[in-house]
């Protein structure tokens, strides 16, 4: 007792690796009798990634810079998180609470070096689970008027919709797929920042992009199409506002429907059985285990199957529902180059 006992939710206890908790924690002075309930309201984190590059001027190319500090700061509590970015340029920053941030090289790294870049660049996260795509930094000579850089990050007003889904995670693997079908939108993109997020609709779980112009939009959703895939374009300000109207405020969005239930979900046998999609069936483990890392796959797993033959090891992805939702998922893996097929589970 008289000591101040600080309590946190050990976050590496959750379901989902991308699951936090909504407060840091909470400290109170322990007292005989006393009984206390603590809650820790536990929601979607965020993900911002980006790359960092070098040029001499606006005008001329930019190079891949590599091992660049960034921070993300909060504009709530002041924390800070740091990053630095790979060989590439690339860097990712995840597991970001909701809030409101600022994201900048870090400052003493550019009067170290000689640099200049752009202002800190304003996001935010949202309760929901959103990854923001084309966080970019160029690094320039100090000296160098990058005024018209500053007004070169305005996100466009529409965003486009992909089929529901039965469950946020088949929703999730749609959603990566397509990010992995068209990486040029998503990264190295200097003038946008494109959103990517699930909407929870009455019917199931909704991939969207948020962020796009009306032509990308469009574009977008023709590419979908000639896949056999459903797309559609929305307006962003009004799906903003609906967002907005449902959610209302921070402290009611964490205990409505955007709060995560964390009780064990149990199956159905139907959607135990559900539907698959294959991409390989070999005879040695080592081989699948090459080929999900050869193809940078996201959400697989290796089944095996024992028979006189022998053992066989297939590629297969996560459970779906129904068999249209393992069709959509298929048909963007084959827009890949890859060959799939659907059966049940």
């Amino acid at each position: 007792s008289n000591l101040v006992t600080d309590i946190k939710l050990n976050t590496d206890t959750l379901e989902e690796p991308d699951w936090v908790s909504a407060k840091s924690g909470e400290s109170y002075l322990p007292r005989d009798g006393l009984v206390k309930y603590v809650e820790f309201p536990v929601v979607k984190s965020g993900e911002v990634e980006g790359y960092t590059f070098f040029s001499q001027s606006l005008s001329d190319r930019r190079y891949e810079q590599k091992s660049v500090p960034l921070l993300l700061k909060s504009i709530d509590t002041g924390e800070v998180k740091t990053v630095i970015s790979e060989f590439d340029g690339y860097f990712l920053l995840s597991k970001i609470n909701p809030g409101f941030y600022t994201l900048e090289v870090d400052p003493e790294f550019l009067a170290q070096q000689g640099y200049i870049s752009r202002e800190p660049m304003a996001l935010e996260i949202k309760p929901f689970g959103v990854v923001i795509s084309g966080a970019d930094f160029t690094l320039f000579p100090v000296g160098t008027d990058i005024s018209a850089l500053e007004q070169s990050k305005i996100p466009g007003e529409f965003s486009v919709e992909l089929q529901s889904f039965s469950t946020r995670d088949n929703a999730l693997m749609a959603l990566d797929a397509v990010r992995s079908l068209l990486p040029n939108m998503f990264l190295k993109n200097s003038n946008k920042l494109i959103e990517s997020t699930i909407n929870q609709v009455s019917d199931g779980f909704v991939p969207l992009l948020n962020g796009l112009d009306s032509q990308e939009a469009f574009s977008f959703c023709y590419s979908m199409e000639k896949q056999g895939l459903y797309c559609k374009v929305n307006d962003t300000k009004e799906l903003r506002e609906k967002l907005v109207s449902s959610s209302r405020n921070v402290s009611e969005v964490l205990t409505s429907d955007v709060l995560i239930d964390t009780k064990p979900k149990v199956l159905s046998p139907e959607m135990r059985k559900g539907y698959v999609v294959q991409l390989a069936s070999v005879r040695e483990l080592a081989l699948a285990q090459t080929f999900i890392a050869s193809k940078n796959l996201q959400g697989f797993e290796i089944e095996k199957v024992s028979s006189p033959k022998g053992d066989a090891y297939k590629v297969v992805s996560k459970v779906f529902e129904s068999k249209q939702e393992a069709q959509m998922y298929a048909n963007v893996l084959i827009s890949q180059g890859l060959e799939t097929w659907v059966r049940s589970k």
